[in-house]
């Protein structure tokens, strides 16, 4: 078998569980190296957040699946203003825009 990148291995891993020789160790140690990804970035993204009151730099964190490390910056209830500060904001009509400060998409590594 051979298999190009993440998303082809997770779908070939998931193709031999299906048949019955997959292997749930596997599966383990693969949301593992994804989640070992995601957290050498974490401190990064902590550096690079703007901080005020320090809510949104502590609600930065990372999870993973088996196929995808991810990052994740803010919740709805305590930081619903995460986004904004990422992005940048802009309501027409008015002159008031928030500079974006791309604080998770500048520290994660291009790879192509």
């Amino acid at each position: 078998m051979q298999v190009g990148g993440v998303r082809g291995m997770a779908n070939s891993l998931q193709t031999l569980a299906r048949s019955g020789q997959g292997d749930s160790e596997l599966d383990k140690k693969m949301k593992a190296a994804s989640k070992a990804a995601a957290e050498a970035i974490v401190p990064s993204a902590k550096a690079a957040v703007p901080v005020i009151s320090g809510a949104l730099q502590r609600s930065i964190k990372s999870d993973a699946t088996r196929r995808y490390g991810r990052i994740i910056a803010g919740t709805p209830a305590r930081t619903p203003y995460a986004l904004a500060v990422h992005r940048g904001t802009y309501r027409p009509g008015s002159k008031v825009r928030t500079r974006a400060t791309k604080y998770l998409s500048s520290v994660i590594p291009k790879v192509f």
